[in-house]
C-alpha cells in the first residue's frame, strides 16, 4: 500500500464523523460536568477534537487546491492542441452555418446541420474558457519561475527554527511563493514522520510538528549556528542584467538587479579586489570597460556599511 494511501486510511474513514460526535459530546462535558476535574478533561477532549477537524479541513483545502493547479498544468501542457483543436471546432461550426440556427421560427423548422451546430456552441464555449485560463496561466509562469530563491527559504526556517513563524501556521496559511515552498517541505516531513511513527495525523498533530521541527533542524540548521564563513562571496552568474552572488559555506544565492540604480555595485580596487557596495554618487557607478571578459568564480566581498546588512544577512555572512 502506497505511503498516501496509508496516511489517507489512517486519518479519515469515519474520522470525521467520529471526532465530530466526540466534539459535540466533550462540548456539553465542559460545561456540565460533575467535577471541575471530569469539566477539564472533557474540555481537553474538545479541544484535541477541534484541532484534529480542523487540520481534516485544511488537508481537504490543500488537496482542493492541488488538484486544481495539477489540472491548470495538464492546460497549460496541453495549450497547442487545445487551440487546434478549437480551430477544427470552429470551422466545423462556420461550414454548418454558426449562428444562423437562431433565425429559424420554430424549432421543428431547424435542419439537421442546424442542430448540429446549435449543439457545438457550448462545448466550444467550454473549450475556449479553457484555452483562456491556460494562456493566463502560461503568462503568470514567468513571475513564477525562478522568483523563489535559497536565501529566502533559509530566511523563513531561520524564522521556524526562532519561534517567530508557526509551522502549522505555514502549513495551512503559507504567505508568499518561500512559505508555500517551504509548506510542501513540510508536509512531505509530515506524511514520512506519520508513516515512521503511525502517530494520528490530525489527533497527534502537536508530537508530530515537534518531531518534524527536529528534522528541519537537522536538514537545514540556522544560518545563524554557522561558525565559519569566508566572509567573501562568489561570482556565480554575470551578465548585463543580473550578478548572482553565491556564498561558497552555505550555498545561499543572493541576486543583484543590474537595472536597478539603486542596487549595490561592484567595485574593483587596483589590485583586482572585487567589492559589493552601495553606489556613491557618480564616483562609484560599478565596473568599467576594463572589467575581467569574466567574473564567473571570482571572489567578492561586501561591504560592511549599515546600507548591506540586508544583503550580508541573505547571503549568510
Amino acid at each position: 500500500m502506497k505511503r498516501n494511501e496509508i496516511i489517507s486510511e489512517i486519518s479519515l474513514g469515519n474520522y470525521r464523523e467520529k471526532a465530530g460526535k466526540q466534539k459535540a459530546l466533550a462540548g456539553m462535558g465542559a460545561m456540565f460536568g460533575r467535577s471541575p476535574e471530569e469539566r477539564a478533561k472533557e474540555l481537553a477532549t474538545f479541544k484535541k477534537r477541534e484541532r484534529g477537524l480542523n487540520r481534516v479541513k485544511d488537508r481537504d483545502e490543500k488537496a482542493r487546491k492541488a488538484q486544481q493547479e495539477k489540472d491548470l498544468a495538464d492546460l497549460v501542457a496541453r495549450l497547442p492542441e487545445l487551440k487546434a483543436e478549437y480551430e477544427a471546432m470552429r470551422a466545423k461550426y462556420k461550414s454548418l452555418g454558426g449562428s444562423d440556427w437562431q433565425y429559424a421560427d420554430r424549432e421543428q423548422n431547424l435542419t439537421d446541420r442546424e442542430r448540429e451546430a446549435r449543439s457545438m456552441e457550448g462545448p466550444m464555449n467550454n473549450l475556449w474558457r479553457q484555452i483562456q485560463a491556460a494562456e493566463k496561466a502560461k503568462k503568470s509562469e514567468g513571475v513564477s519561475e525562478g522568483a523563489m530563491k535559497d536565501f529566502a527559504i533559509q530566511d523563513v526556517v531561520d524564522q521556524l527554527l526562532d519561534g517567530d513563524l508557526d509551522p502549522y501556521d505555514v502549513m495551512s496559511r503559507p504567505q508568499g511563493p518561500a512559505q508555500e515552498q517551504m509548506a510542501m517541505v513540510l508536509q512531505d516531513m509530515y506524511d514520512d514522520v506519520v508513516t515512521d511513527t503511525r502517530l494520528h495525523p490530525d489527533d497527534d498533530f502537536e508530537e508530530i510538528l515537534d518531531r518534524v521541527m527536529d528534522r528541519v533542524a537537522d536538514e537545514y540548521g540556522h544560518s545563524g549556528d554557522i561558525e565559519e564563513t569566508t566572509g567573501m562571496l562568489k561570482i556565480a552568474k554575470d551578465d548585463e542584467k543580473q550578478t548572482i552572488l553565491q556564498n561558497p559555506t552555505t550555498g545561499v544565492q543572493t541576486q543583484i538587479d543590474k537595472t536597478n540604480p539603486n542596487a549595490p555595485r561592484l567595485t574593483q580596487d587596483d589590485k583586482g579586489k572585487l567589492t559589493l557596495a552601495m553606489p556613491q554618487g557618480a564616483q562609484s557607478g560599478g565596473l568599467g570597460d576594463d572589467k575581467p571578459q569574466s567574473l564567473v568564480g571570482k571572489e567578492v566581498q561586501v561591504d560592511q556599511m549599515p546600507e548591506m546588512l540586508d544583503i550580508r544577512r541573505l547571503a549568510g555572512l
